[in-house]
């Protein structure tokens, strides 16, 4: 659908996706990694991170990768929250 409308010159939502850097996949692994040192709150320890710093190194300083992770982390808690919610409002 969009190849025949870029064929004629139109404009595609195709033409706005951003490029992947390295530093966002780098983010994004370092997560998935973390993620399984989650406390019973959902939250990854900060101890987690130092560890994780030691072991692989960091892109940045610490405070940056902290802010990162955690903003990831909070991300997807509230994606997770609006999921649930939209099954509970489906079942009820």
């Amino acid at each position: 659908m969009f190849r025949n409308l870029k064929k004629q010159g139109e404009e595609t939502p195709l033409d706005h996706i951003p490029e992947m850097d390295y530093s966002h996949n780098w983010f994004m692994e370092a997560y998935r990694t973390l993620i399984n040192s989650s406390n019973d709150s959902g939250r990854i320890p900060l101890s987690e991170l130092k560890i994780f710093q030691q072991e692989f190194g960091l892109i940045g300083t610490f405070k940056e990768f902290a802010r990162i992770i955690y903003s990831i982390s909070d991300t997807y808690a509230e994606y997770r929250e609006k999921e649930n919610q939209k099954e509970i409002n489906k079942l009820g």
